[in-house]
């Protein structure tokens, strides 16, 4: 499934999606980041660069031709998480 969400997502296709019906499955993503700003938990920046923060991080550790030399498991898991995490909160 990951393999081809970024496929398509990096397709000319995925141009004819409505934006709006897929940010309704993200709505309490969003719903929960706008919160933790509000309670000073994470920065107060705009989404589009707290997304490349949060997510590409783990993205790009968990596609093995990127990362060649990175064995997932449970501690490069959390190594990614908690650099992702400082990354976005205050």
């Amino acid at each position: 499934y990951f393999k081809f969400t970024e496929q398509f997502s990096n397709s000319p296709f995925s141009e004819l999606v409505d934006r709006s019906e897929v940010d309704k499955y993200f709505e309490p993503m969003f719903l929960t980041i706008s919160k933790g700003i509000e309670q000073k938990i994470i920065k107060d920046i705009p989404f589009d660069i707290l997304a490349v923060f949060m997510f590409y991080p783990v993205m790009l550790i968990s596609n093995p031709k990127l990362c060649k030399n990175i064995k997932l498991n449970e501690d490069t898991i959390e190594t990614a998480f908690t650099l992702a995490w400082d990354a976005i909160k205050l």
